[in-house]
């Protein structure tokens, strides 16, 4: 996976420096749930109406944001917990990636699986 750079973007700065690419690659992908848009999202990172820490994992390859992983670190007791980013029930949080890069999603998966919060 060395094709991507992994990002953790824990602050509403980051989210702010981020937004236009976030909305680029929404705009490319033409499946993707209107419940990942930042149009969408951002009002709730911004508000911190959620509970938990933000997180959020920006996945860049070739100079260009190829994947979004908004979640909330979550304590619970010893244990703490990423939450996909949502606004409430019913809800759609998912994962925002390049349509055309497919091995994004598996970066994702791998980063995610090993990281400890």
């Amino acid at each position: 996976m060395s094709e991507y750079q992994f990002e953790a973007a824990g602050t509403i700065e980051r989210i702010d420096g981020i937004l236009k690419d976030w909305e680029n690659l929404f705009k490319c992908s033409h499946d993707a749930s209107p419940f990942i848009s930042p149009a969408w999202l951002y009002p709730f990172i911004k508000e911190n109406k959620f509970p938990g820490k933000l997180f959020v994992l920006l996945v860049w390859g070739k100079n260009e944001l190829a994947g979004v992983l908004p979640v909330s670190v979550q304590k619970f007791g010893f244990f703490k917990i990423a939450r996909l980013i949502s606004t409430g029930l019913p809800s759609y949080p998912g994962v925002l990636c390049d349509p055309s890069s497919e091995t994004a999603i598996m970066g994702i998966a791998d980063f995610m699986k090993n990281k400890t919060f």
